[in-house]
Order: C-alpha cells, then structure tokens, then sequence
C-alpha cells in the first residue's frame, strides 16, 4: 500500500504535535485568563475553528477520496486559516498573547496546511479532463480500520475537544456572572 509510510507519519509524527499544540494554546489561555478577558468570542472562535478540523479529519477517514472530497478539504483548510486570523486579531489587545503562544499559533496555523498537503499528495486526481472528475461523496470501501479511527480520534477528544468545550463553558460562565 503506498501510502501507508506517509499516513503512520502524518499519525504519529505531525498529528500528535498539531495536539499537543492545541493543548498547549489552551494552557496560556489558562494563564491569562481567557474567560474574563477576551472572554465568550474567542472562546467560541476557538470552538468554529476546531469543528472545522474535526468535520476535515472525519471526512479524511470516513470518505473515499474524490475531487469533491479534496474541493472540500481545501475549502476547510483555507476557512480555518482565515477563522485563525480573525480569532488572533480579535484577541489582540483584549489579553496578552506571549511570545510562548504566539509560536503555538504557528504550529497551529501550519500543521492543518501539512495534513492537508500530505492528503493532496496522496490522493491527487488524475489530469484527466474535469468534466469526468469524481465528484461524488462516497464512505471509503473498505473502511479504514477500527484502530486508525481510534489512534485519531481518542487523543483528539482528550487533547482539543475536551479542553475547547472547558475553555466554552468556563467563558459562559464568566460573562454569565458579569451580567448577574
């Protein structure tokens, strides 16, 4: 299988430190108390941001790839980077954002634009003429195995969507108590 040697990269090289620094972004957050100083909007930004990634990762595994899969991928890669832009400058200047996690954002910004890369370069279409592209959306046939579902997914709950959902609440909660 040819691209078994990039997707064990992409796994357990690239992925796991996308997710460390995410949970690392979500400790300086911590440490400058995000919930009380840019407060929900970032929060939430936080949230859109990582259900980008997460709706490209299930689709990733769960689709076959197809010139609407990779149209879709692009499109999520390109939303989340301008989402990352936005959610930056809305902190600037409502909390202080350090040297540490300035770097953070960086990993942030460029590790989705590798797994990305790495997608195209494995599943690039045919040069074929575009009017018999493959613009179907079609589950994978065989699905990709029970173990690569659960060596993405567990880390991710752990890592991002478990400390995201936190960082939610606890910026509800403060702007509740602010109105109260």
């Amino acid at each position: 299988m040819v691209e078994a040697p990039l997707l064990v990269v992409l796994l357990w090289l690239f992925y796991p430190l996308w997710l460390a620094a995410g949970w690392l972004d979500y400790r300086c957050h911590r440490l400058t108390d995000l919930p009380r100083t840019s407060g929900l909007p970032e929060a939430a930004w936080h949230m859109v941001m990582m259900g980008q990634v997460g709706v490209g990762l299930l689709a990733a595994l769960a689709l076959a790839p197809s010139h609407a899969v990779l149209l879709g991928l692009v499109a999520l890669g390109v939303l989340h980077l301008l989402a990352s832009v936005a959610d930056t400058r809305r902190a600037d200047g409502r909390r202080r954002v350090g040297v540490l996690e300035q770097h953070v954002h960086s990993f942030l910004d460029v590790l989705p634009l590798l797994g990305l890369a790495l997608y195209v370069a494995l599943h690039w279409p045919g040069t074929g003429d575009l009017a018999r592209a493959d613009w179907s959306l079609r589950l994978r046939e065989p699905a990709l195995p029970a173990g690569v579902w659960i060596a993405v997914l567990a880390p991710a709950l752990a890592f991002a969507v478990l400390p995201g959902w936190m960082e939610f609440r606890r910026a509800w909660q403060a702007r509740r108590a602010a109105l109260a």
